[in-house]
């Protein structure tokens, strides 16, 4: 298990320090799209939810 972190970081230090500085604002850029469309969609889930409870409790 170890052993396969460590590969992973590994991975993950060798692919960055490839990158150029406008790589890693573009992959930086779309992680922070990823992570607002899913809180989005779990925002708008949630809020299904408390109307659906709401509406079964009258």
């Amino acid at each position: 298990m170890n052993s396969e972190i460590s590969e992973m970081i590994i991975k993950i230090i060798e692919r960055l320090t490839d990158m150029t500085i406008d790589q890693l604002y573009q992959d930086s850029k779309l992680l922070a799209e990823n992570a607002y469309t899913i809180l989005e969609k779990t925002h708008c889930q949630c809020l299904l939810t408390v109307s659906l409870l709401n509406y079964l409790n009258r």
